[in-house]
């Protein structure tokens, strides 16, 4: 399996140009927003959820209305917000190999945690039944660190175990779903997804700058209203003109323009 530099390690291919216009236009459009509007938003900004909402939906098929994006600086952060409103004393299992900092990151939260190995499609099943977990971590579009992706006929297999219990999630974690590699698009888990257990997460890190810090998760409507209920006092992490300034480089064209670049370049 070959490896591909993730695009938002190299900072050179970012359109600083285009996105400082985007910035400016923020800041003179957006006041409101800066100054106080943000307080309102625990969950993001909503124009900026619904136009991610919209980006998500044509190019990853994701299924969902802006109301169920949550916002928040990094993935961990979401991850670690999402142990306290899943299912009380949930086992959570994680790919081995798989995403370390995940992993370490729900042993701290005193979680339940096991390891399942991979076979040539992903997951293994048979180490999913042995083991019994009731929450999948997964990355499924482009296993990190192996480069596998999981081919659909093991994604159906992880749906139709997840409708088999009540307390059964899957955390999809799309993080650089912007880019192919040397296969064909397969949909997202979360749009395959006809039993609402699929949580899915995606970040703008790869595709842009680490630095920015924009994460996001999509939450089924059930877990959305547990999130109101026990998360709504939080202050969104994510920098405010951070949000706008994306906002408007996604709905100019740029970001995808951007993304076009740098396919162009593989």
């Amino acid at each position: 399996m070959d490896f591909v530099l993730a695009y938002g390690d190299d900072a050179t291919t970012f359109p600083f140009e285009q996105w400082l216009r985007s910035e400016q236009k923020a800041l003179k459009a957006e006041q409101f927003e800066l100054h106080d509007g943000w307080l309102h938003h625990p969950q993001g900004l909503y124009s900026v959820r619904k136009t991610i909402a919209g980006l998500l939906s044509i190019t990853r098929g994701v299924k969902c209305y802006p109301e169920q994006i949550v916002l928040g600086a990094g993935t961990q952060f979401l991850v670690q917000t999402l142990v306290h409103i899943l299912p009380q004393n949930s086992t959570f299992a994680v790919e081995d190999p798989g995403y370390q900092r995940i992993y370490q990151m729900l042993k701290s939260q005193h979680a339940d945690v096991k390891t399942i190995s991979l076979d040539d499609k992903g997951l293994s099943i048979d180490e999913i039944n042995w083991k019994n977990p009731n929450i999948l971590y997964i990355t499924p579009s482009h296993q990190f660190p192996t480069g596998i992706v999981m081919p659909a006929s093991r994604r159906i297999q992880l749906l139709n175990w997840a409708g088999h219990a009540e307390n059964r999630y899957i955390l999809e974690d799309d993080y650089d779903s912007e880019f192919k590699y040397q296969c064909d698009t397969i949909p997202s888990l979360q749009s395959m997804d006809s039993f609402d257990k699929v949580i899915y997460l995606g970040t703008f890190s790869k595709s842009l700058l680490p630095g920015l810090r924009v994460s996001y998760m999509v939450l089924p409507q059930h877990l959305l209203r547990k999130f109101r209920e026990t998360h709504a006092f939080l202050l969104q992490t994510c920098n405010v003109l951070t949000q706008l300034t994306l906002q408007h480089f996604i709905d100019s064209g740029e970001y995808q323009k951007h993304i076009k670049r740098m396919k162009t370049d593989l």
